[in-house]
């Protein structure tokens, strides 16, 4: 078991459980089946939900340098950047505060990177 990355799977996913929850919420609150309806609340809701998911890519490289066996530490800080970077994220969409969006954009890049560069280093070394 991987638990960097079992411990980031959990706190994404109940991040987005509650964002789901938040575009449910909305959806009957303005009677909306299907799209926003032109609300920009809920707009908001359902892009805030759409990028986290749009994110995988993170815990999937995440998953693969932790099982290529990457330097714990240099995980453990990038799951935690991950994490906040999408909460920042959500919490700049759902509050229209493009700095924390801009943050979380800038954080999340940040780490693709960062794994990207950890998992292509591991590759190398063999």
């Amino acid at each position: 078991m991987n638990p960097i990355t079992t411990a980031t799977l959990v706190a994404t996913t109940l991040l987005l459980v509650a964002l789901s929850l938040n575009v449910s919420r909305l959806r009957l609150h303005h009677k909306i089946s299907a799209g926003d309806g032109g609300h920009r609340d809920l707009a908001a809701a359902v892009r805030a939900h759409g990028n986290l998911v749009e994110q995988w890519p993170l815990l999937l490289l995440l998953w693969m340098a932790e099982s290529r066996g990457a330097a714990g530490a240099t995980l453990v800080a990038i799951a935690g950047v991950v994490v906040l970077a999408r909460l920042l994220h959500a919490a700049g969409m759902l509050a229209r505060l493009p700095l924390l969006r801009r943050a979380g954009h800038v954080l999340s890049l940040v780490c693709l990177l960062s794994l990207a560069v950890t998992l292509g280093w591991s590759l190398l070394r063999g």
